[in-house]
């Protein structure tokens, strides 16, 4: 596999969160963190979003209402053309150039007024803060077999490091965002 280039962004705030560097550690013959390490990590985390209506935002600009701003309701997406779109109501895609999105935010704004017509977005969003949890965990079981100790007057307490891996484990899994998907039947009363 290849770390996709609409990943980047979102690999390198995992990096700080994680305090993971390229080569942290080696366990058998992997290295411990790559961009790949991390997307597949992120990739566990990812919820695909396929023709989902867009929320518009109606704003007074010179007096009339307009809307050029619409919410994915959802942060930490990938870029990038191929992995997200916007639609019409009727399914045709819109041209990429008539609007920008902040991939971060999950807002896409148009050029301009869309006078609050409907738009679907298809992207990939990722639970950043259970993905940065389970990268914390796998670091802990890497920090198991060290151990705190004394020579003389000095002691090294390398232990400390599974202490905190852990902590940092469950800060993040507590700011994971549970999903929910409600789904309503059509064939019964």
């Amino acid at each position: 596999m290849t770390v996709r280039t609409g990943m980047s962004t979102i690999i390198a705030q995992m990096r700080g969160m994680c305090n993971a560097g390229t080569a942290d550690y080696t366990a058998g013959t992997a290295t411990y963190w790559s961009d790949q390490n991390l997307q597949d990590t992120l990739d566990r985390w990812r919820f695909d979003a396929y023709s989902v209506q867009i929320s518009p935002v109606m704003e007074m600009s010179t007096g009339e209402l307009s809307t050029t701003r619409y919410y994915l309701g959802e942060h930490n997406i990938e870029s990038g053309t191929d992995v997200f779109w916007v639609s019409d109501s009727v399914g045709n895609k819109v041209a990429a150039a008539s609007y920008s999105v902040d991939y971060n935010l999950g807002l896409v704004t148009f050029t301009a007024n869309t006078a609050g017509l409907a738009y679907y977005a298809t992207y990939h969003s990722f639970d950043i803060n259970a993905a940065a949890s389970e990268v914390w965990r796998q670091k802990a079981s890497h920090y198991a077999d060290q151990v705190t100790f004394k020579a003389g007057n000095q002691s090294v307490n390398l232990s400390d490091k599974l202490a905190q891996a852990l902590q940092m484990a469950s800060y993040y899994a507590m700011q994971s965002g549970a999903r929910s998907i409600s789904f309503e039947r059509s064939d019964t009363c």
